[in-house]
């Protein structure tokens, strides 16, 4: 189920799920976040990464001792 608030952020989604999802109805650099089933606390960025034929990777974002991380401006 995607959040009506945010639609890159569907929450508690497989990794097939997501895979699916983007390659079906996503483009080349469409996205979503998702929270990780294998690792609870941890998050997933799915990237699709090429136009033809469609593919999405997936990145793992880890949860550091469930504190959030500083983001530093440029």
């Amino acid at each position: 189920m995607v959040s009506p608030k945010y639609q890159w952020f569907p929450g508690h989604l497989f990794g097939k799920e997501a895979d699916k999802l983007l390659t079906e109805k996503g483009k080349h650099g469409s996205f979503l976040i998702r929270e990780s089933q294998s690792h609870p606390g941890d998050f997933v960025l799915s990237v699709v990464t090429a136009p033809e034929p469609t593919t999405s990777l997936g990145y793992t974002i880890k949860n550091v001792n469930s504190q959030s991380l500083p983001v530093n401006p440029p």
